[in-house]
C-alpha cells in the first residue's frame, strides 16, 4: 500500500510503477542474498527525471556563470592553471 502511495504521490502514473518480485526472479538477481525466511522483495523507482532538460538546464547556468560551453566539441587537451582545470578544443578558444 505504502509503495501504490508513493507511486501516485511521485506521479509516476502507468509507467514506472513499483512490483512485486517472483521468487526466482529475486534469486537470480540476487543470487547471495538469503532467502531464508524472505517473504517478498519489490521492485520500485525512487526518481523519475527528463534528462535531456536536466542536461540543458545545467548548461544553460553555467553558462549564465561564466562557462564556455561547446557542444559536441573534442577536447584536444587538459591543463591546469591557479587550482582549476582548462581544456582545449578543436574549433573553441582555450579559456584556463
Amino acid at each position: 500500500m505504502g509503495l501504490t502511495l508513493y507511486d501516485l504521490v511521485a506521479g509516476f502514473g502507468n509507467t514506472a510503477r513499483h512490483r512485486r518480485l517472483p521468487q526466482a526472479e529475486i534469486e537470480a538477481k540476487f543470487p547471495g542474498l538469503r532467502t531464508a525466511g524472505l517473504d517478498a522483495a519489490y521492485r520500485y523507482f525512487d526518481a523519475v527525471t527528463d534528462d535531456a532538460r536536466l542536461t540543458i538546464q545545467v548548461a544553460k547556468v553555467a553558462g549564465s556563470l561564466g562557462a564556455v560551453l561547446a557542444n559536441h566539441a573534442p577536447v584536444t587537451a587538459l591543463h591546469r592553471h591557479n587550482g582549476r582545470i582548462g581544456v582545449a578544443t578543436a574549433g573553441c578558444p582555450d579559456r584556463s
